[in-house]
């Protein structure tokens, strides 16, 4: 995993349980799931439930490997378009870049361009309203953790030099006000002895 995940330097790993992790969600306000991924073998899944969680906890065989866990969460709250209530804005040039965009992707043939215009500007307005709908959405959902509670002990990548562990530790008790040991992964200690 470190080879995979934690090439740069100043490659960290979090131990922590399931248990803590459920602990440490406590004072979330929104629904929180957490679920093991389930790994598929594409060719061989005949059916995999079919629904947002089913979709958000499910990868390819060829991840095995991380063994992973996700966190799943809905922030409705957050939206901030309403479809009720505001007011829709079209902007010209937006528009007519989008239809620009459609016709140079997929170039509709026809007697006539007003024919092609026609078929166009639905496929354009349709995408320009999808991006700006997604524009809306926030780039992430803020999610209340207790530290404390979550983090058993921190990790260092084996490639990383000492300090970086100690640099990292004073981070950790200074910053976050977090007694939380840290070490260097076994696997430098492996390497050493070899």
């Amino acid at each position: 995993m470190w080879e995979l995940y934690g090439k740069q330097p100043g490659g960290v790993a979090i131990k922590s349980t399931i248990g803590s992790l459920k602990a440490a969600l406590v004072g979330e306000s929104r629904p929180v799931y957490i679920g093991r991924i389930r790994y598929l073998d594409w060719a061989q899944a005949s059916f995999w439930p079919n629904n947002v969680l089913g979709m958000a906890v499910r990868k390819s065989q060829g991840y095995r490997h991380e063994s992973e866990v996700r966190l799943i969460t809905w922030a409705w709250d957050l939206l901030r378009w309403d479809f009720g209530r505001r007011p829709w804005v079209f902007h010209p040039g937006q528009i007519k870049d989008a239809i620009v965009r459609v016709l140079r992707k997929d170039p509709i043939f026809s007697d006539t361009f007003e024919e092609d215009l026609r078929k166009a500007v639905p496929s354009a307005l349709s995408a320009w309203m999808r991006d700006l709908q997604l524009s809306q959405v926030p780039r992430g959902i803020p999610v209340r953790v207790d530290l404390a509670c979550l983090t058993h002990e921190v990790v260092i990548a084996p490639t990383d030099p000492k300090w970086v562990g100690e640099l990292l530790a004073s981070v950790i008790a200074e910053r976050y006000c977090l007694a939380v040991t840290v070490r260097q992964s076994e696997l430098r200690a492996a390497s050493e002895a070899e």
